[in-house]
């Protein structure tokens, strides 16, 4: 794949093609046991780069400012974030902005802010690690998963419990009350 000179020239298309296929030899990799290979090859491509890039400058967050006071408006900034994470051989990720939300019960709830360089690292590292996830998770579990979601689980628990030979009768539901503001968060 070509590298564009210009953000406004990047085949979007050709860029999710080329992710499709890293992510497809990562699999493959990781089914006979050399994954890291296929990884650093998914991390260092262009294509993979400049997703990453655009998902974190268009999502909802695109305007939250981390530690750093950094934002990605224009396309000159957006290219050369691009081109800044091809050599994560340095990296190290910078200290989160701490914002406190307040919760329904009046409480606050605590939320770090990472820079924007760190989140198109993490997008990077969570396109890598993607397949592997999805080629090891559960069959039934479809909490926070891609193409996935409560109308698949409804539907499933709907054919289990309603037919004639299910020894499964029951729905379990629990809710761990405050279990994320006890974690030890250092």
């Amino acid at each position: 794949m070509t590298i564009a000179k210009k953000y406004e020239n990047i085949n979007w298309k050709k860029c999710y093609v080329k992710l499709f296929n890293l992510q497809s030899e990562i699999l493959k990799a990781f089914k006979t046991g050399d994954r890291i290979k296929a990884q650093h090859a998914l991390v260092r491509s262009f294509a993979a780069r400049a997703l990453a890039v655009r998902k974190v400058t268009t999502n909802k967050g695109k305007n939250t400012l981390g530690v750093d006071k950094v934002l990605l408006r224009t396309n000159e900034e957006k290219l050369k974030a691009i081109l800044d994470v091809k050599d994560l051989s340095s990296y190290k990720a910078q200290p989160v902005r701490r914002v406190y939300i307040p919760k329904a019960n009046g409480k606050l709830r605590p939320l770090g802010i990472p820079t924007v360089k760190d989140r198109i690292v993490q997008t990077l590292f969570y396109f890598a690690i993607d397949p592997i996830a999805e080629e090891t998770a559960c069959k039934r579990s479809y909490g926070y998963r891609l193409h996935r979601g409560v109308h698949d689980n409804a539907v499933y628990l709907k054919l289990v419990l309603g037919s004639y030979t299910s020894t499964r009768r029951y729905v379990l539901k629990a809710d761990i009350e405050g279990f994320f503001p006890s974690v030890n968060h250092d």
